[in-house]
Formats: C-alpha cells, sequence, structure tokens
C-alpha cells in the first residue's frame, strides 16, 4: 500500500520550497493568484454578511464585515464573543433566530409559491397532529367527565 501522508503534505503545503499554506504561488513565483484570491474571498464575505443582514442576523455578520475590511483582530473577538453567546445560553440566539424567522415567514408570505408551500407544510402537520389528537380526546373526555363527578 502506498502511504498517503507525502500527498497530503503537498496538497496543503505546495509543492517547491516554500511550505507555507496560504501562499499562493503560479509557475513564475508572484503572489498575484493569492492576492486576487483574498480579495475574492473578502469581496464575497462583505456580499454574504449583506445577505446575512437581510435576513435579520445581527452577530454571525459581523465578524464577516471584520474579514472583509481586514480586521482580523476584531474578525478573531467577535468570533470568541459569538462562541461565549452560544455557550452562555440560549435566550439570545433565539431572539436573534426568532427575528430570522419572521423575516424569511414574512418573505415567504408575499409571493404565491411561499403561500403554497406554507399551506402545503401547515397541512403535513394538522395530518400528523389529527390521529394523536383523536386517540386522544376519548381519555381527556373520561377525565373531564370524572372531575365533574367528584363535584
Amino acid at each position: 500500500m502506498v502511504p498517503l501522508w507525502p500527498y497530503l503534505i503537498s496538497a496543503v503545503h505546495g509543492s517547491g520550497d516554500n511550505h507555507r499554506p496560504n501562499v499562493h504561488r503560479d509557475r513564475r513565483g508572484s503572489l498575484q493568484r493569492g492576492r486576487q484570491c483574498q480579495r475574492l474571498g473578502r469581496r464575497a464575505a462583505g456580499k454574504l454578511a449583506a445577505k446575512l443582514q437581510a435576513v435579520g442576523l445581527k452577530k454571525l455578520p459581523d465578524f464577516l464585515i471584520d474579514y472583509s475590511v481586514g480586521d482580523y483582530s476584531g474578525m478573531c473577538n467577535k468570533i470568541h464573543s459569538l462562541a461565549e453567546l452560544f455557550l452562555d445560553g440560549d435566550t439570545a440566539v433565539l431572539t436573534e433566530m426568532d427575528t430570522v424567522f419572521q423575516n424569511v415567514l414574512t418573505a415567504k408570505l408575499a409571493t404565491e409559491e411561499g403561500r403554497a408551500y406554507i399551506a402545503a407544510k401547515l397541512a403535513e402537520v394538522t395530518k400528523a397532529i389529527t390521529p394523536v389528537v383523536a386517540a386522544a380526546a376519548p381519555v381527556v373526555a373520561a377525565a373531564a367527565t370524572a372531575a365533574v363527578a367528584a363535584l
């Protein structure tokens, strides 16, 4: 069996004498392609942050904006605060997700396709709940009758 580690190292570090994984060199040895890739990544991060803000997220786009402008220390601080927010409790996260849910629901209700999708999902849920309610109805009725008889 051929060992895979030489291929993995060359895939991560590239070939040649320079073993820095984040430097992309073309055949002439220039850093132009790496810089272009970095610029495209930053531009995409800015666009993604704008889309996430439009949906209603506030915390996640903050570190993407820091990355897009090159503020790496600010980005690391915001990632750390986001991790603490997730680890401390659910209230802040659920509040932000409720905002996102309301924004997405409003967007879905604005179109005919969205309303049809929501109606189909409600029909599925109603169909799944109906047998449970029908099975529980006699038990609830018997308990109510026993409670009234006890009075």
